[in-house]
């Protein structure tokens, strides 16, 4: 097993450097070209190959061992949010109302770096590695179907994905790992109530789209709790209700917007066909006609057991057994990197960026930071987890 500490201390200073790069000039999804030419000038004349999709930012990369063995993908995100950053550092966004909000920065530079350590040991590594620098995470329909779409899989033949996030509320040096599933279907609706409009002091001689609104409010809130086993995992939220234009008349129209989680695909569908019996039965109760926009996103990520084993095995080795914690899932977010694990097993893990010493605020916000202090435990893990089959030891 290849021993890489001295060339991952060697690289570290200009992972640093990347990074700080892409945080400052962030781009939005689908437009990442100044992120995609950095990840490609750098990777040039390493004795990979790169490729480009028509079309895309996407930047792929195939690393050659000589050894016989499988083909193993790892997908870093490349993409920056519609947020102003609020945090005062020399490598601030340059980009007004553009900021690496999400931790992408992090992972893009940490691929960089295993990429290019790992490029000069194509005679000690098996298989191929499959480095997947994949666009618009934050914009659905996604990047990652994109890649999927444009051939990946039938490409590149890989037989397994793995993938990393930064999480700002686990401490630096250490792993969290979640067996099975880990984010959740994310779908949504825009429900539009047509109702009559009139006085507000003769309602009966209307049809009132904004209490119609108010009774839908309840009533798909209360689908779950009432439709899903307690034992499953769904929400739904309703985050708009807008309608009307005077406190004297009667709404002829109210417009929801609301936000549908689930784990599985059984209780996806479920909560489709009951948003649509809901909302079409209260609003023929009281004589409206509703339209309903249904919204698919992004599946449910579901980590196979036998990568998470690999990446637990790995992380006690490189990191130690006291730094891993392997947790049930904890919320409700979503991510695009589903629809490779819908291809091939793969998993997801997080990895600790906490500042010890002052607030973490939450992913997405303006106030957002990771420590730069855990690049270096990302590329030791990546660096481990790929030139490794999952029954060899791991090492750095």
């Amino acid at each position: 097993m290849l021993k890489l500490e001295k060339e991952i201390n060697n690289i570290l200073p200009k992972v640093i450097e990347w990074r700080r790069q892409i945080h400052q000039f962030p781009e939005l999804g689908f437009k990442e070209f100044k992120t995609a030419a950095l990840v490609t000038d750098v990777l040039d004349n390493l004795g990979l190959k790169i490729v480009r999709y028509p079309d895309s930012t996407g930047v792929i990369v195939v690393l050659e061992g000589k050894k016989p063995g499988p083909t193993i993908g790892f997908r870093a995100d490349m993409d920056a949010l519609e947020v102003t950053e609020q945090v005062d550092v020399p490598f601030k966004s340059k980009h007004t109302g553009i900021m690496h909000a999400c931790g992408h920065d992090f992972h893009v530079a940490i691929l960089m770096g295993v990429a290019k350590i790992l490029s000069s040991h194509k005679e000690d590594l098996e298989g191929k590695i499959i480095f997947v620098f994949q666009p618009a995470e934050e914009a659905p329909p996604g990047g990652a179907q994109e890649l999927v779409k444009k051939g990946l899989f039938e490409d590149f033949e890989i037989d397994r994905m793995m993938a990393l996030h930064v999480a700002r509320d686990l401490e630096v040096g250490h792993i969290q790992i979640t067996p099975g599933y880990s984010s959740a279907n994310t779908d949504g609706a825009v429900i539009e109530i047509h109702g009559e409009s009139c006085h507000g002091a003769t309602p009966n001689q209307g049809v009132d789209a904004v209490m119609i609104g108010a009774q839908l409010v309840v009533a798909l809130q209360s689908i779950v709790s009432r439709n899903v086993d307690p034992l499953d995992a769904a929400v739904i939220s309703v985050g708009v209700l807008e309608g009307g234009e005077l406190d004297n008349s009667i709404a002829d129209k109210a417009t929801l917007k609301i936000t549908i989680r689930s784990l599985t695909q059984k209780t996806r569908e479920l909560l489709k066909k009951k948003v649509h019996q809901v909302t079409q039965g209260i609003c023929q109760t009281f004589g409206a006609e509703a339209t309903i926009d249904y919204q698919e996103g992004y599946p449910a990520v579901y980590n196979d057991e036998k990568v998470i084993k690999h990446i637990k095995d790995t992380a006690a080795k490189v990191l130690g057994e006291d730094r891993i914690h392997e947790v049930p899932q904890s919320n409700m977010g979503g991510d695009d990197y589903a629809y490779f694990l819908q291809e091939v097993p793969g998993a997801i893990f997080l990895l600790g960026g906490a500042f010890p010493d002052k607030e973490n605020y939450p992913h997405h916000s303006p106030f957002f930071q990771i420590n730069e202090d855990c690049i270096i435990h990302g590329l030791r893990m990546v660096t481990s987890l790929l030139q490794n089959n999952e029954n060899e030891e791991s090492g750095i």
